[in-house]
């Protein structure tokens, strides 16, 4: 019994023991502080790669904006307009006779 009794008490002395190493250390914060780190560069990751993808939606925006050509006169809209099929063989040339006037005889 007394052996029992001895074995016990060596056991709890070196878990005891153990404990104190561990309080020691302070790696019981990293239960804690590893996932937190772990979240907040996975976070900062993610906002790179949203950074980059929208800096890359924009620069294609701005090329497709400032590539779009002059829509021309006039009647070169009136005649595209017509061409598309949004306006009848009268209204084009109602409007391109408008324009004519408007335009005066110097053309």
């Amino acid at each position: 019994m007394t052996v029992l009794v001895n074995l016990v008490g060596a056991a709890a002395q070196s878990a005891a023991a153990y404990r104190g190493h561990m309080d020691d250390d302070g790696s019981e914060w990293m239960w804690f502080l590893g996932p937190l780190a772990m979240t907040v560069w996975f976070a900062l990751l993610a906002l790179l790669v949203w950074w980059i993808v929208t800096l890359v939606n924009r620069r294609a925006a701005a090329a497709t904006v400032s590539s779009r050509k002059d829509p021309g006169s006039p009647e070169e809209i009136l005649a595209t307009r017509f061409a598309r099929g949004e306006i009848g063989a009268d209204e084009f040339r109602e409007a391109r006779a408008q324009l004519r006037e408007q335009r005066g005889p110097s053309s």
